[in-house]
């Protein structure tokens, strides 16, 4: 016959037993909900580098679109615009101040577009590639170092090729 002494014994021996598991349970959740908000950070942290990329490569269209009119309207010394990395054009006259030839002008717009290249971009540097032959239109290729200064090291460039 059981008498209260044996039930309370037993009731005291399971309550024994489940001690600690409710503290078990919650860090189980908080583990959990940690994994989650990580997750959910390195979400959010790839959304912030792929917009930042998209940015570029929007203001990388402005500038080719840019360059390319220039080239264009001044086809005569269209050879001039080259450009290489880390190269900064110099012009010693204002081609709006005052008049210039077909050369000065190329040099000048080059040289104003280099400096908004510099601000645009975190490195800061674009190489502009003009080739030439006789027999064909004038291929083009303009490419942008979006992560390093050293074009040469550089994983992540914006290239476009166009013919004149």
């Amino acid at each position: 016959m059981l008498t209260a002494f044996t039930v309370k014994t037993k009731m005291q021996t399971q309550r024994a037993y489940q001690k600690g598991v409710g503290l078990i349970e919650v860090m189980i959740a908080v583990l959990v909900l940690g994994v989650g908000l990580l997750g959910i950070l390195t979400l959010q942290n790839n959304a912030l580098k792929l917009n930042q990329v998209s940015y570029y490569y929007s203001q990388a269209s402005v500038m080719v679109s840019d360059i390319t009119e220039k080239v264009r309207s001044n086809i005569a010394s269209s050879n001039s615009y080259s450009l290489s990395f880390g190269e900064t054009p110099t012009s010693n006259v204002d081609c709006i101040a005052t008049p210039c030839r077909s050369e000065q002008l190329a040099q000048w717009q080059l040289a104003q577009w280099r400096s908004r290249v510099a601000q645009m971009f975190p490195s800061g540097d674009a190489q502009i590639e003009i080739s030439t032959d006789i027999n064909t239109p004038s291929n083009v290729a303009i490419t942008f170092v979006l992560d390093s200064a050293d074009p040469v090291q550089s994983t992540q460039r914006i290239q476009v090729e166009f013919r004149l």
